[in-house]
């Protein structure tokens, strides 16, 4: 019982995002903050517009509700509130531990398995949960790249404080923010944005002394 405290029940969510696309932001809006244990959204017709997210630490889940309430996702602000485990069971749900899990897990999430978030080293994960980094590594830039391109690109972002491209590593840059959170809020905003037609940019939360 005393997990339940753990999980973050969000609603006001845009309905008309699929199922895997919506775990697959959520994980990237939250993950800055700490451990996701794991992210349910309602598969229902009548539910759609609801997730669960669960943390390993409770500190984690609280400073997400505090930072992330009225967080904009697809144009509408989440409302967040420590979840009922009632309520979580009674609608149809789907599960997913991370935006990376392979497509053999699709099959235990019809089924309504609850697949964990494979474990990092836990001292490694107990810092980034208490300093989250406020930079982005930024992979799969194509050659022609350049830092006034990426900047025209993160500025539309509050927080955006400068873009900086690595001269030793081909088609990698970092993208500096003020905060952790406003940093998260770029990662879900131009997650996979297509460069050109064959370039993507990978984005992920960089290790503070890289930015």
């Amino acid at each position: 019982m005393e997990k339940e405290a753990y999980t973050l029940y969000i609603n006001n969510l845009n309905e008309r995002v699929n199922e895997t696309e919506l775990r697959k932001s959520l994980y990237a809006a939250f993950s800055h903050l700490g451990r996701i244990e794991k992210i349910s959204t309602a598969t229902s017709y009548r539910a759609r517009g609801q997730a669960w997210i669960a943390f390993g630490d409770n500190l984690v889940a609280s400073e997400a509700l505090a930072t992330m309430q009225n967080f904009l996702l697809y144009s509408k602000p989440m409302k967040l509130a420590f979840a009922n485990s009632t309520k979580a069971q009674s609608s149809k749900i789907s599960t997913q531990s991370s935006p990376l899990q392979n497509s053999k897990d699709k099959k235990n999430e019809s089924k309504g398995i609850v697949e964990k978030v494979p474990r990092e080293n836990s001292s490694s994960t107990r810092k980034d949960a208490e300093s989250p980094s406020s930079t982005l590594l930024v992979e799969g830039l194509p050659g022609a790249t350049t830092e006034q391109m990426l900047s025209i690109l993160f500025k539309q972002f509050v927080g955006f404080v400068e873009i900086r491209i690595d001269k030793e590593k081909p088609g990698v840059a970092f993208a500096k923010f003020g905060t952790a959170n406003e940093a998260g809020s770029a990662l879900v905003g131009l997650q996979g944005f297509r460069i050109n037609a064959t370039s993507r940019m990978q984005l992920s939360l960089a290790k503070e002394a890289s930015g």
